[in-house]
């Protein structure tokens, strides 16, 4: 099965970015713009600004930790 991580922008607040994962992303969100998560609720609605698929759920949970964590920053 194929993961993605996919980083949404705020339409609301442009500076608030959420990065996440999903073998299904657009109803993912969908549910960000629905109903929203603790985090994304306060700044909908969003919109998908990017998006990478990776083999496998691991991988993917290891691209958004990088993308997270800010490790890619001076490399």
């Amino acid at each position: 099965m194929k993961y993605y991580v996919y980083i949404l922008r705020s339409r609301k607040n442009p500076a608030k970015t959420y990065i996440g994962i999903s073998d299904d992303v657009p109803t993912r969100v969908k549910k960000h713009n629905d109903s929203g998560t603790k985090y994304t609720a306060t700044h909908r609605s969003w919109e998908l600004v990017a998006i990478v698929g990776v083999p496998s759920k691991s991988h993917a949970a290891r691209l958004e930790k990088y993308f997270k964590t800010g490790s890619s920053q001076g490399r």
